[in-house]
This record gives C-alpha cells, sequence and structure tokens, in this order.
C-alpha cells in the first residue's frame, strides 16, 4: 500500500487519542453517580435525549468531510489552507441550518417525539449548542488531517472536562435539567472558541468550488455514522413512549459500552484518514481484510469481558435503581465493534470507488432492523429488546456489505462473516448468561479473556508487523 504509515506511527496516533478518550470517559463516568443519583433515572434520561440530539446534529453538520478532505490535500498540498477553510465553514453553515430547524421544530421534538411538552427549552439549548458542535468538531478534524493527534487530543480533553465539571456543578447545586443543559451549552461556546484559535494557522479564503466535492465525498461516511445514531435516537424515543426510567437505563448501558468504543474510535481516528489516501490495489484489500478480522476478533473478546462484568459495574456507577441496564449491555457493547467494522469496509469500498450506494442502503436497512427488532420485542422487555436490535441491525448492515461489495478479497468476506456471525451468537449468549452465571465464574472468565486480549495486543505491538 502506498502513502502509508508505518505501523509505529499508526499506533503511536492511536495510543494519543485514545489517552484522551480515556482521560474524557473516565470524567464522563464520574458524571454517572453524580447526575443518576441527583436527577434519578427519568431526569437522567432527559439531559440524555438533549445531549444526544446535539450530537446528532453536529454530525450531519460535519458531513464526515474530513475524509475527502484528507484525500484533496494529499493529492493537492499547495490548497491545503483552502480546502481545510472551505470544510470549516461549510460545516459551520450546515449546522446553522440544523440548529434552526430543531428550534422552529422545538415543540414537535418536546412533545410528540420526547413526550415531554415541558422541554421545551431543553430543545431550544439543543438547537443553539447545534452549530458551535459542528464547528467545533470540524476545528478538531483539521488537526486531524494535519496529522496533529496531540492538538485533537488536547482540545478534546479539555471539552470534555470542562463540560463534565460544569454539568456536575450545576446537578449538585440547582438539580435542574434546564440549568445542566444550559451549561453544557455554555460550556460548547467556549471550546468552540479554544477551536478556532487552535487552526488559525489554517486560515485562507474559502473555495465554494470544493464544497461539492466535500460534501459527495463525505455522504456515505455521514450517512453510516448518522443511520446508526438515528437508529439509537430512535431507540431511546420508542423507549421514552414506556417510560423514560428505561431510557436512563439505556444511558447508562451506552456509557459503559462507551469504554469499549474509545480503542476502537482511537484507532478509526488515526486509520481513517491515513487509509483514504492510499491506492485501490489489491494489497490495500487484504491488508484492510486483515485489520477488520483483527479488530472483530479483539473487540469480541473486549465486549465478553466487558458484559460479564456488567452486573457490578452498574451498581457501583450508577446505583441499584439502574440494574436493569445490564440487559442491554451486551448488545450495545458488541453493536460497537460491528461498528467499526462497518466503517472500515466503507473505506475499503471509498478507496476502490464502487458500491458507494450499497454501503449507504445497508446501513439505512440495519438502523430500520434495529428499530424494528427492538419495537417488536418490547413485550420480551424493554432492555433485552435494546440489546438483541442493537446486534441484530449491525450485523445485518455488515453482512449486506460484505455479500454486496469489493472492498475486501472473497476468501476475507467469507472469514468476516463468519466472525460476525459467531460475534452475534456471543452477544444472544450473554444476555442469557450474565444475569444467572455466579459472581466467581463470571469474574474468572472475564480477567482471563482480558489477559487474552492483552496478551494479544502486546505480541501484536512488538512484531510491528501490522501496517494499514
Amino acid at each position: 500500500m502506498d502513502q502509508r504509515v508505518t505501523a509505529q506511527r499508526l499506533v503511536s496516533g492511536s495510543a494519543t487519542y485514545a489517552l484522551a478518550g480515556t482521560v474524557g470517559k473516565l470524567t464522563g463516568l464520574v458524571t454517572i453517580p453524580v447526575l443518576t443519583r441527583t436527577l434519578g433515572q427519568a431526569d437522567y434520561g432527559l439531559v440524555d435525549l438533549a445531549v444526544g440530539l446535539i450530537g446528532l446534529a453536529a454530525i450531519v453538520g460535519g458531513m464526515s468531510a474530513e475524509l475527502p478532505a484528507a484525500t484533496i490535500v494529499a493529492r493537492e498540498p499547495a490548497r491545503r489552507k483552502t480546502v481545510l477553510t472551505t470544510y470549516l465553514v461549510t460545516a459551520a453553515g450546515l449546522g446553522l441550518c440544523l440548529g434552526l430547524g430543531m428550534l422552529m421544530a422545538s415543540d414537535w421534538i418536546a412533545g410528540s417525539l420526547w413526550r415531554q411538552a415541558d422541554a421545551v427549552w431543553i430543545v431550544v439549548l439543543a438547537g443553539l449548542a447545534t452549530p458551535l458542535t459542528a464547528t467545533q468538531w470540524a476545528a478538531w478534524n483539521i488537526h486531524r488531517i494535519h496529522d496533529r493527534p496531540s492538538a485533537y487530543a488536547v482540545l478534546s480533553t479539555a471539552d470534555l472536562v470542562m463540560k463534565a465539571t460544569a454539568m456536575v456543578v450545576a446537578a449538585l447545586v440547582t438539580g435542574s435539567v434546564v440549568v445542566i443543559v444550559g451549561v453544557y451549552v455554555a460550556a460548547t461556546v467556549a471550546g468552540t472558541g479554544l477551536g478556532l484559535w487552535s487552526i488559525r494557522d489554517s486560515a485562507d479564503r474559502p473555495d465554494f468550488s470544493v464544497a461539492w466535492p466535500l460534501v459527495a465525498g463525505g455522504a456515505p461516511f455521514t450517512v453510516i455514522a448518522v443511520a446508526s445514531i438515528i437508529a439509537l435516537y430512535a431507540v431511546r424515543a420508542t423507549v421514552a413512549q414506556i417510560g423514560l426510567a428505561e431510557v436512563g437505563n439505556m444511558a447508562v448501558s451506552l456509557r459503559l459500552a462507551g469504554l469499549l468504543a474509545l480503542p476502537l474510535a482511537a484507532f478509526q481516528l488515526a486509520w481513517g484518514p491515513a487509509s483514504m489516501a492510499s491506492s485501490p490495489s489489491r494489497e490495500t484489500q487484504a491488508t484492510i481484510g486483515r485489520e477488520v478480522l483483527v479488530i472483530i476478533v479483539a473487540g469480541s473478546l473486549a465486549a465478553l469481558a466487558l458484559s460479564l462484568i456488567s452486573h457490578e459495574s452498574i451498581l457501583l456507577i450508577a446505583g441499584a435503581a439502574f440494574a436493569g441496564a445490564e440487559q442491554s449491555l451486551p448488545g450495545l457493547a458488541i453493536s460497537t465493534v460491528l461498528g467499526t467494522a462497518f466503517f472500515m469496509l466503507s473505506v475499503a469500498t471509498s478507496v476502490r470507488q464502487t458500491g458507494r450506494r450499497r454501503i449507504v442502503t445497508a446501513a439505512i436497512l440495519g438502523a430500520a432492523i434495529q428499530v424494528g427488532v427492538t419495537s417488536a420485542l418490547l413485550d420480551a422487555g424493554v432492555q433485552v429488546a435494546i440489546g438483541m436490535g442493537a446486534l441484530a441491525g449491525p450485523s445485518a448492515a455488515l453482512l449486506l456489505v460484505i455479500w454486496t461489495t469489493d472492498g475486501v478479497s472473497f476468501d476475507d468476506r467469507i472469514r468476516i462473516a463468519l466472525a460476525v456471525t459467531m460475534l452475534g451468537a456471543i452477544g444472544i449468549a450473554l444476555l442469557v448468561m450474565v444475569p444467572v452465571v455466579p459472581f466467581v465464574a463470571r469474574w474468572i472468565v472475564a480477567t482471563a479473556t482480558a489477559a487474552v486480549l492483552c496478551g494479544a495486543v502486546f505480541a501484536v505491538l512488538r512484531s510491528r508487523r501490522w501496517e494499514p
């Protein structure tokens, strides 16, 4: 694969992103005991709905255009500043349009989608935060394109710590959901200003003739990201019809699943732009195929370990009131692994410039299946339904991509399909096992699994033969 980074450089970048994410996740976990105990299940679920809506709208505004921007910059380095400025301005503009749309639809969102007619002001605050968040994330991504993982790490960590601290203080002092979301927005204002100041050396006159290639090139990845987030948000909205308490349980489960998403997201941040700049060769196909398999195997081990200790972890972090979250955690944890594999196969397909519509179709169908399965199984238990939907949708999307695109070789497609099927079986088994397996047995298996995973990762890093 030409223009490739060395394994050492990939590991270094991933480690930097992971370190920043670790600090952020730990900070986020610290907020859970305070917010859950101060607000209770219903109000904690309402905060989760607001923050989730901000993130969803900001992703749409960002267009995932950092990936095509990285490709254009690699091919036309003389236009680097122009391309990056255009990306930033376009992301900010789309974020502003989405924020205005949320303000106009605030009554419907609060009353019909959330079933909380008195939460209009919370939706308004979310609308105000959307263009700021889209701009902030675009500024961070410019550092990724510049290959400055340390700058990205510092900015994202500072933002997460600032928001978590502000929310905890607001919860302890006021206990008001409106105030908590309000200080979240205020922290976003400060973070956006810091992000823009950090990229002042990249400023230039935008060239809006580049805007469409950025939007078109990022569209498949935007659909992928948005489809999975919309699916989770639609599940939240469906569960909210039953009660915000179950949304609160799901929110805790998502936070714990985020521990598994952390190293996977760090890998994506380091791997994505470099791989998008690769040539559409057979070597690229083979390398990405091997890496997808590694991610699925490693991720399944991590999901197994996390799920087996879910009961005690939830009791420690959130309290007994949120114990039901353990039933949805296995499915949500495994869905993060499947999502990363889907992203990698999408990159492989984009590098070859074939099958992008099939990727988009698979992402949409997977999201629809996730929501449909969850809705159909609610009578079996809300959290069980959430977990089963999280397994079914992403698995179906990934299998559809494997058999309808040629991003990786035929042999790798067979291996990946078998691995996905086995991962789904593991998820179903965990849904049944976690509540009934004795404490000692669960923790022994979890510890042994984690030890095997750490040993395998250490061996790979020492060999330095794994290259993107």
